[in-house]
């Protein structure tokens, strides 16, 4: 379903054979990072992921490599890396000293907590469902025109590109708790510079970035490919990519401005629109006319769209946000 050829699916079972009965493992990680920092350990969050995340690469090189196991040394690299990174969440929350305690007697849902949980959490889960149809489709759509080194070349090019988004991604996470306390603080003024330092920073470095990937976008595919065909793919997606990259801090910011403001419904719907309600038709639609070129262009086109959409959607909070600074004469 999500484009698999007769090739390649021998290759996923294997791995997800491994790796899928582990899985609960990231999610116990990510809810116990997200606790972490929101209690006021940012840097060990950060610190708690990325350690797992080295574990990983030290032991594919081990595993895949060293010993010869192939796939099924991926996979275990990235499940006893998961399980590190799980132990080391609990054990912040194992020492006394540490802010947050789980006791028995707390684990009791309460509905208001539930509902609050969910009006927020819906948006990234709606946002996550929309992303694996899109990867269906997508795949289905290179398999058509390019067979698997065209799904092989997007693979490579999807993690390229997040080496650079997550840079965007942490500092916007990092800003997400400034945003929600100060919502609810009514302290505007923070609010407002971090905003506006956010998108000035990240907007700077999308540029940048942008500028070094157009100049050395073959050097940059081939650090992580080495067929001469699918570093061609790969530069041909990357450089579209790029077209978009820099409106990427605005996109961020504001989805998670509205989240942090308890614009649930606001949020779910930009969250849905990017990689579903605007992407699936282009992916569907630009190819008749295009091609392959088509498939290229779907993303930046949507991520363009969606931008127009979260301005649109934000627009009253944003003016919230400016009037209260004023009102208050904090803004400067």
């Amino acid at each position: 379903m999500f484009g698999a050829s007769a090739t390649t699916i021998a290759f996923a079972q294997e791995y997800l054979d491994i790796v899928l009965p582990g899985m609960f493992l990231t999610t116990l990680t990510f809810n116990l990072s997200g606790l972490i920092r929101a209690s006021g350990y940012a840097s060990k969050s950060m610190w708690i992921q990325v350690s797992g995340a080295l574990l990983n690469i030290a032991l594919d090189a081990l595993f895949i490599v060293g010993l010869g196991w192939g796939i099924r040394g991926g996979a275990w690299a990235t499940t006893i890396a998961m399980a590190f990174s799980a132990g080391l969440a609990v054990m912040h929350f194992l020492n006394p000293k540490s802010f947050i305690r789980f006791k028995r007697h707390c684990w009791e849902p309460k509905m208001y907590i539930v509902k609050n949980i969910l009006a927020i959490g819906i948006s990234p889960f709606s946002m996550n469902v929309a992303a694996c149809a899109v990867v269906a489709l997508l795949n289905s759509q290179l398999i058509h025109y390019g067979g698997d080194l065209a799904v092989s070349a997007y693979g490579v090019v999807n993690r390229v590109a997040m080496l650079v988004v997550m840079i965007l991604l942490g500092i916007c996470q990092g800003m997400q708790p400034i945003a929600g306390y100060n919502y609810g603080a009514g302290n505007f003024k923070r609010l407002y510079k971090s905003i506006i330092w956010s998108l000035a920073v990240l907007t700077g470095y999308s540029l940048i970035t942008d500028v070094v990937i157009w100049n050395f976008a073959s050097e940059y595919i081939g650090l992580f490919a080495s067929n001469e065909a699918s570093i061609i793919y790969g530069v041909r997606y990357i450089m579209a990519y790029t077209l978009s990259l820099p409106i990427y801090a605005a996109y961020y910011i504001l989805t998670i401005s509205l989240q942090a403001s308890g614009k649930g419904r606001e949020s779910m719907i930009l969250s849905v629109s990017r990689q579903g309600l605007i992407y699936i038709p282009l992916i569907l639609i630009l190819p008749v006319f295009f091609q392959e070129n088509g498939i290229y262009y779907t993303q930046p086109l949507s991520d363009w769209l969606t931008v127009i959409l979260a301005v649109i959607l934000s627009w009253d909070l944003l003016k919230e946000i400016y009037r209260g600074s004023r009102a208050a004469g904090q803004l400067e």
